[in-house]
């Protein structure tokens, strides 16, 4: 009986923390999100911000690894 109680408060716990970890990473993309939205407003930047926020944009946009090579081969697109 007291086993299975821990057992549900270590549960609960780790629950609880992995929660709260996944609310920040989750809270974290949509700042960032915020933040490659401002780059859409017409204003002249330097160079280096405009790499920095094609960047990001990519980071925001979960489009990190490559994947056309891999659809075109498992599904056989051509070009048209």
């Amino acid at each position: 009986m007291i086993a299975a109680a821990g057992i549900g408060l270590s549960y609960i716990l780790v629950n609880i923390l992995l929660q709260g970890g996944l609310n920040q990473l989750l809270g974290a993309v949509k700042k960032m999100q915020i933040v490659v939205h401002m780059s859409l407003v017409n204003v002249s930047m330097p160079g280096n911000a405009s790499i920095f926020f094609r960047y990001l944009l990519k980071i925001v946009a979960f489009d990190l690894i490559p994947t056309d090579g891999a659809y075109d081969a498992i599904f056989g697109f051509e070009e048209s």
